[in-house]
């Protein structure tokens, strides 16, 4: 009690002594008041982070369509979310929205100049591009992207990087955070071997994140339930799928960047986690899809078992690379794509090399081929790599032949029969 008045000059030992004579209680019964009033005299306003508006056209009400400039000392920051009042200087740990009023709708270069600490970042219109200097992380840190923002300026500091909002954010410097970073909404687009410094990545809700031909060298990632893990040969030294985690090659839900390579040096795959693979015809006998590459020796590491197993949802797309029939396909040929590419496979269910037979779930429920009759998938083993396989079977009379022939290496098989739409 005696240290919390001494921190507490509001609350004074005069004060004390007045209150316990002014009213019929001890001081053990004034404790409830002293914490209040403690709340309210140190906790309160120093708990808020101040907001500060990007506004660079004075007491104009917004910031402009454009609004470059460069943030350092110069009085280009406003209290007011519409920017109607009189600019000020940045305040350190201030909480930094990009930008006054609702006008910043194109892309603008922002400048930092030296080190910035900020108490949270974000864009609500509009693509700011940030050049030079760094922005350091003191604490937890949001940054709330609605609209898009790149940042090439490095980020520091001991705090943790949270991604929310709907947008993208890309991360183009070589950053040494060391907090962390977890990804809840949007797309964080990574684009620098260290872009999200040192500590480790959470992927979850209705985020994503991509990585296009750069490596994560320094950071461990965990895809939990909601989240994505994309790009196109771009690499992470250690992942885990979990439950209702998705492994995503790709930057794009269609097109010609719908497909890809994810890259990792050590990969684990969980129970209830899935692996979304596009397959597309290049028309001439042969099929582009989605892959998965793991470098490292014994290190796709298979945690699903027959009782929670691993999605591989097949998705077929057409000529044009949209959501369609999977064309080239011919009645009765078997067709072979290889979907891990590994070094090595630990199974936990064998506790070896092999893949547990029923450990794969496959879903086709967006694989279309615009052919009459049934097929079927399977999933095999050749050496440490998994090929998932696809029959294209004419007549249903005809497919107990083939099933009865693809059985004995068959580790996984779903049957599925669709008509010409």
């Amino acid at each position: 009690m005696v240290a919390f008045l001494i921190h507490t000059p509001t609350v004074s030992l005069p004060l004390a002594y007045s209150l316990h004579y002014l009213c019929p209680m001890n001081q053990r019964r004034l404790l409830p008041l002293f914490l209040l009033l403690g709340g309210l005299f140190i906790g309160g306003p120093q708990l808020r982070a101040q907001t500060l508006y990007w506004d660079v056209n004075g007491t104009t009400a917004g910031t402009g369509t454009t609004p470059s400039g460069t943030w350092d000392t110069s009085n280009v920051w406003s209290s007011d979310a519409a920017g109607a009042i009189t600019t000020a200087a940045w305040s350190s740990a201030a909480v930094a929205v990009y930008s006054a009023g609702s006008d910043a709708t194109g892309s603008y270069t922002v400048t930092v100049s030296g080190t910035q600490t900020i108490g949270g970042l974000t864009v609500e219109e509009g693509t700011p591009y940030f050049n030079g200097g760094s922005l350091d992380l003191p604490g937890a840190t949001t940054f709330d992207i609605t609209g898009n923002a790149i940042i090439n300026s490095a980020i520091t500091g001991t705090g943790t990087l949270t991604k929310t909002g709907n947008g993208s954010l890309t991360l183009d410097g070589a950053s040494s955070y060391s907090g962390g970073t977890t990804i809840t909404g949007g797309t964080l687009n990574a684009t620098n071997n260290y872009a999200l410094g040192s500590g480790p990545v959470t992927v979850s809700g209705s985020g994503t994140l991509s990585i296009d031909e750069y490596f994560l060298y320094s950071n461990s990632v965990q895809v939990n339930s909601g989240g994505r893990l994309a790009g196109n040969d771009g690499g992470y030294a250690l992942a885990s799928i979990n439950a209702g985690g998705t492994l995503a090659p790709g930057t794009a839900l269609t097109g010609p960047d719908a497909i890809g390579t994810l890259r990792f040096e050590d990969l684990a795959i969980g129970p209830n986690g899935a692996f979304e693979i596009n397959v597309q015809s290049n028309g001439a006998g042969g099929f582009y899809y989605d892959q998965v590459s793991v470098t490292n020796t014994a290190t796709l590491t298979i945690n699903a078992t027959p009782a929670n197993r691993f999605s591989l949802k097949v998705i077929s797309l057409d000529a044009a690379y949209a959501l369609g029939d999977l064309g080239g396909l011919t009645p009765g040929s078997t067709y072979s794509w290889l979907i891990f590419q590994t070094n090595g496979i630990y199974d936990i269910t064998s506790s070896s090399s092999t893949i547990t037979p029923g450990s794969f779930l496959i879903d086709d429920s967006a694989f279309t081929t615009g052919m009459s009759g049934a097929g079927l998938f399977t999933v095999s083993q050749t050496g440490y790599n998994i090929y998932l396989n696809f029959t294209a079977v004419p007549e249903p009379s005809t497919y107990a032949l083939m099933l009865a022939g693809l059985g004995l290496s068959s580790l996984a098989a779903w049957r599925k029969s669709r008509r010409s739409s």
